[in-house]
């Protein structure tokens, strides 16, 4: 099995790169597209295995909720699905509503949170 870095554009405008392990880079390709809705296939290259898989494949998200008073609130969250970013929220203190969820690249995320909440 080799490891296939793939960079993608997401549905939401955000540029990631994940990787993937898989036989070819035809099954890579595949294996992203049956996880993620993306827009584009920017490129696939054929890389080392990364010693860590999961701090390599992190995505960035932006939280907009509500607090307990009904003011917006923005938070910043890195996850491996939306899912995950939902289940935090919902214990979060300062997110009594959530009102959108967007993936960001990391260089957006960077620059928005900070001085910001991370979660």
């Amino acid at each position: 099995m080799k490891h296939y870095a793939i960079t993608m554009k997401m549905t939401s405008g955000a540029e990631i790169r994940l990787v993937y392990k898989a036989p070819s880079e035809r099954s890579a390709v595949a294996a992203a597209h049956r996880k993620l809705d993306f827009q584009e296939l920017i490129k696939v290259e054929q890389v080392e295995q990364p010693a860590d898989i999961i701090k390599t494949n992190r995505r960035f998200w932006v939280i907009q909720c509500k607090d307990m008073h009904g003011s917006k609130v923005e938070l910043y969250s890195t996850s491996p699905n939306q899912n995950t970013v939902r289940n935090k929220m919902v214990s979060h203190p300062k997110c009594e509503s959530i009102i959108r969820i967007d993936e960001v690249c990391e260089s957006e995320y960077l620059k928005r949170s900070a001085k910001k909440t991370l979660v």
